[in-house]
């Protein structure tokens, strides 16, 4: 159903545009019978007729077409043909070949002739729409730009205004909520001109649409009732369930006003059941359960989602399904059916899954992780709530992906008008000089120096444009640098940061609310559990706070002579209960005032911490990690060696790099982010000194650092 809808729309919108217009009826019949005018002319009568009636008639226009299918290879006759080639997209579109229709439409955008500019054009639309179907964006973009060309070529502003209102689709789909405010708006502002209240309908709903995604909810409102005031004009307007629809969710869901919310409602289930609209009834049924659930009448919630399951099989998308198994699933949560909301909750799951519909998967979860606390189903509680942190971490990137993608879009848009504006200007300015002197020959030379004068300006201008291009590209990759930097720290905080802390609160609360139910033995393992996230979440923290301190430059390196012996004997020390509780052997090989180095040795304890702890982390319970050091020239090279796990050697590279996604777990599942790395690497520029590592799988891991001896005192 939304297919066929959205094709009703598109041949509307064409018809509005110039290109389904209606001729006489009686008058292409008096062109096909009079037997006296030539055969391609009373063909091409055929396909005009033909035009009228898709999709009402599907039949006649086949047959139509048939009658009149030599002027698909009539290359001699363009407009006739391209007539011909459009009319058979028409038809194939609405048939449900779209292939065969691009084929069509293909064919007329690449003729070439000034007499059917405004039928390529009419090509392009569809091809764009067509295109955009398949999740082909470039190729869409390329053929909205190419319409809104031949449209402007031919001065029809319906025709932009069209397409317009196509591009505001094609970014609301894509939640580019901001090109698709600009779009609509365009579209609209042609459409109130032409006081054409049937296209005003449509155009309204789609803003409201807009506005409610950006949470303006009283704009939201505006538009939609506008749309009605619009539609009410026109008898048995198709949009008209649409809007009573989204009025409805507006009243349930913001404005906690369920009075008005049913009254809507039950005008569009009025509308969509006379109209067979079962994509629209489907979301009015689930709409009021929800509004009975948030009432309190959970047996009437239950009745209208009941409801709407029976409609399942008519072709309505899978994601309004899931949804509405969601919130089905939350009525019978209220009634403490936790079978049936489970059940519900799992075939959700199922359901969104091969759609990715990440919203319904992550709220599913959600449930499903109450369900599991209340049941005392620990492990599946805490699965379902990292199946939910993961899917609302998926939502979040996307957003954040198309807000980016978005902007850029707007940049480039934006960059390619003032472009177009200054080759008008330019153009308008070569016309002028041409045109004065054509009338006035006696100032040609005077009018010949202007326009060179002008031409200079805008050389210098462009010239201009270039070099601040070069300094906006300079300045971009900087900021892109700056970005990547800025994204990992956020990545890091919500992601990283975040899980444990979110496990680490999952767990407390279960204990919190079940201990009374539980024996010694889990008790324990959850205690251990919650010590276990507590410590990583402690040490990311640490890691986090040091490597922003060296961002800011809170951190000075104040050197000073520092014995490395004592510096790695305190380290030890610190570390100790770690060490104890693998049951490993460490060796400091260096003697007490051996070696001195020049640094700061709060500096010089950080990065060792850092070195001992990954160690520590990834050496197998018994190991042994050796720490030494040697002479090289002016500098003292003290290294931390492990027999542990290792590290593959494509990987070695990644360590020190702030961009890179590679991660370690410890012999005992320790969690980590490779900021610890990075730290290390942060202070040791900052003493003047190199860090690099070397490695063997399997056998251990060996990382050398530099720093400057006390016989060369850096400031």
């Amino acid at each position: 159903m939304l297919f066929r809808f959205l094709v009703a729309l598109l041949f509307f919108l064409l018809s509005i545009s110039g290109y389904g217009s209606t001729i006489r009826t009686d008058s292409l019949l008096g062109v096909i019978n009079e037997h006296s005018i030539d055969h391609n002319s009373r063909m091409h009568a055929k396909v005009l007729l033909a035009t009228g009636f898709i999709p009402a008639d599907m039949d006649t226009a086949r047959v139509l077409l048939e009658q009149s299918s030599a002027l698909a290879g009539a290359v001699h006759l363009p407009v006739e043909r391209s007539a011909w080639l459009n009319l058979s997209g028409n038809y194939n579109w609405y048939s449900g070949n779209r292939d065969s229709a691009i084929v069509n439409y293909a064919i007329t955008y690449r003729m070439q002739h000034p007499d059917i500019t405004d039928r390529r054009a009419a090509a392009a639309v569809n091809l764009a729409a067509l295109y955009s179907f398949k999740g082909l964006a470039d190729s869409a973009m390329y053929y909205y730009d190419s319409a809104k060309e031949l449209f402007e070529i031919i001065g029809d502003q319906a025709g932009k205004a069209h397409v317009s209102f196509s591009l505001g689709v094609f970014y609301n789909r894509r939640d580019h909520y901001e090109l698709a405010l600009r779009n609509f708006l365009e579209a609209i502002s042609f459409q109130e001109e032409a006081k054409d209240t049937f296209g005003l309908a449509y155009i309204n709903n789609s803003i409201g649409t807009v506005y409610s995604a950006l949470q303006d909810n009283e704009k939201a409102l505006s538009h939609y009732l506008e749309g009605i005031k619009m539609a009410e004009t026109q008898e048995n307007h198709p949009i008209m369930p649409s809007l009573y629809n989204n009025i409805t969710v507006l009243y349930t869901t913001r404005f906690d006003d369920y009075d008005k919310a049913k009254e809507y409602g039950e005008k569009g289930i009025a509308l969509a059941e006379a109209a067979g609209n079962y994509s629209i009834l489907l979301s009015l049924y689930h709409n009021f359960g929800i509004l009975y659930n948030q009432k309190g009448q959970y047996n009437e919630s239950l009745h209208w989602h009941e409801k709407a399951r029976e409609l399942e099989d008519k072709g309505v998308d899978k994601t309004s399904i899931a949804g509405g198994l969601v919130n089905m699933a939350r009525t019978y949560i209220n009634l403490d059916d936790l079978d049936m909301a489970s059940d519900k909750l799992l075939s959700a799951l199922e359901i969104a899954g091969p759609v990715e519909a990440n919203k319904w998967l992550q709220l599913a979860n959600q449930e499903l992780f109450k369900i599991d606390s209340i049941r005392g189903n620990y492990l599946g509680a805490i699965y379902h709530l990292q199946e939910s942190i993961r899917y609302r971490d998926t939502i979040w990137q996307k957003e954040r992906a198309d807000k980016m993608a978005e902007l850029e879009i707007i940049y480039e848009t934006e960059k390619r008008d003032s472009e177009n504006i200054m080759l008008i200007q330019a153009n308008q300015l070569k016309e002028q000089v041409i045109s004065n002197q054509r009338r006035f020959m006696v100032v040609t030379l005077s009018a010949s120096v202007v326009f060179v004068t002008l031409l200079i300006i805008v050389i210098v201008s462009k010239q201009r444009l270039k070099k601040s291009n070069r300094e906006l590209l300079d300045l971009h990759a900087k900021l892109t640098e700056l970005s990547n930097t800025k994204d990992k720290f956020f990545s890091i905080i919500s992601h990283d940061l975040r899980g444990p802390f979110n496990a680490l609160l999952g767990m407390i609360n279960i204990l919190s609310e079940s201990y009374e139910g539980m024996d010694d033995e889990k008790k324990q393992r959850m205690i251990s559990e919650i010590q276990k996230a507590g410590q990583e979440a402690y040490t990311l923290t640490d890691n986090l706070l040091e490597w922003a301190k060296v961002q800011r430059g809170m951190i000075i390196n104040k050197a000073e002579a520092v014995d490395i012996h004592a510096s790695i004997e305190k380290t030890l020390t610190l570390l100790r209960f770690n060490i104890d509780s693998k049951n490993h052997t460490v060796e400091n090989k260096t003697a007490p005032g051996e070696f001195i180095a020049w640094v700061s040795p709060n500096i010089l304890t950080s990065i060792l911490i850092n070195l001992l702890n990954n160690a520590i982390k990834f050496t197998p319970k018994g190991g042994l990690i050796t720490v030494f050091a040697s002479h090289e020239n002016d500098l003292v090279k003290i290294c931390v060696q492990d027999n542990g796990t290792g590290i593959p050697p494509d990987k070695l590279d990644q360590l020190f790099d702030l961009g890179s996604d590679y991660r370690r777990i410890g012999t005992e599942n320790e969690g980590g982010t490779g900021l610890g790395l990075i730290t290390v690497k942060e202070f040791i520029n900052l003493i003047g000194g190199k860090i690099y590592a070397e490695s063997t799988e399997g056998y251990g891991s060996t990382f050398c650092f530099t720093v400057p001896a006390n016989n060369t005192k850096q400031t």
